[in-house]
Order: C-alpha cells, then sequence, then structure tokens
C-alpha cells in the first residue's frame, strides 16, 4: 500500500513538474505568474464572459436605435458565435501552431447552411399555406432541414468518410450516404 502510495506522489510530482515547463516552453504563457491561483479555464470562462457583456451593450443599441426588437437577439447570438469561432481559430494557431483550412472550416458550412436556410423557409411557407398550423411546420420544416444540410454538407466534400465514422453510429450514417450515393 504505501509502495503505490509513493509512486502516486511521485507521479503527481512528475506531472507538475511537466505542467511547469510546458507553461514555460509557450511563447506567451498567459501571465499565469500573475493569477497563480486561477487555471486557464476560468481565463476563458472570464473572456467569455466579457465578450457576452459586450454582446449585450450591441444587443440594447441594435433593439432600440434600430427598432429590430427580437431580431437584435438573434444577430447578436449570431454574431457571438461568429466571434467565437474567430477567437478560437486564432488561439488554435498561436498555441499549437496548427491552421485550418477556411474552405472546410467555414466557406463550405457556410454555403450548406445557406442552401439549408432557403429550403427550409421555403418548405416552412408552403407547409403553412397548406395547414396554418405553425408547430407541425416547423417541425417538419427543421427535419427536411437536417437532411438537407447533411446531404449539401456531403456533395460538397464538406465532411469525409473518416469524419462520419467518428460520429455516434458512425457506420450507420456511412451505410446511409452510400446508399444515397453521396459518398
Amino acid at each position: 500500500m504505501r509502495a503505490m502510495l509513493q509512486a502516486w506522489r511521485l507521479r503527481e510530482a512528475r506531472l507538475k513538474i511537466q505542467k511547469k515547463e510546458q507553461m514555460t516552453e509557450m511563447k506567451h504563457p498567459l501571465r499565469l505568474q500573475e493569477i497563480p491561483c486561477l487555471p486557464l479555464y476560468r481565463l476563458s470562462l472570464m473572456m467569455k464572459r466579457a465578450i457576452q457583456h459586450r454582446m449585450r451593450k450591441w444587443q440594447t443599441i441594435l433593439m432600440k436605435v434600430f427598432h429590430l426588437n427580437i431580431y437584435a437577439v438573434i444577430i447578436a447570438n449570431a454574431f457571438y458565435a461568429l466571434m467565437m469561432c474567430i477567437l478560437n481559430g486564432i488561439a488554435i494557431r498561436k498555441y499549437s501552431g496548427a491552421r485550418q483550412n477556411p474552405v472546410n472550416t467555414y466557406l463550405i458550412p457556410l454555403a450548406a447552411a445557406l442552401v439549408m436556410g432557403a429550403i427550409v423557409y421555403v418548405a416552412y411557407r408552403l407547409f403553412m399555406m397548406l395547414g396554418d398550423i405553425n408547430n407541425i411546420a416547423t417541425i417538419i420544416s427543421v427535419l427536411i432541414g437536417v437532411f438537407v444540410y447533411f446531404v449539401v454538407l456531403l456533395l460538397m466534400h464538406g465532411i469525409s468518410k473518416q469524419d462520419l465514422y467518428r460520429l455516434p453510429k458512425g457506420d450507420l450514417w456511412v451505410a446511409l450516404a452510400e446508399r444515397m450515393h453521396l459518398i
């Protein structure tokens, strides 16, 4: 029992030393020496909250100055998501050196989303003309949107066979895509 405890303590001490060495090797150690008790995820959470606070200010401006009402919330949330994508991409490039392919990362999903949005809009309007039941039209339109996004993403080669295998039930998704002759 003592040997196990000593081995565990030794392993923990080695991990602490490795973490300290990694922090000194980083290009920009985020000045963690000034905030030794604050873990890295806390810093990212603080940055996220600061950006959310700024988004609320923009949301208020959009609502009151431009009279966009609830649409200001939608615009602010979409802009917030875009900012998070950009900042995450910058952080990945800065700290790991990995570069993202902008076509596969941004343009193909954007094009697939635009196609999906147009088809969902048309489907929603069509179902509203047929039945005028908002809940059913919305549910059917969302399901159509999921299917259309999947198909368009595969047609534009935005997702590969290996990516599909990584998804939960990946073999099912690959079989479905092959049956539809999309891969």
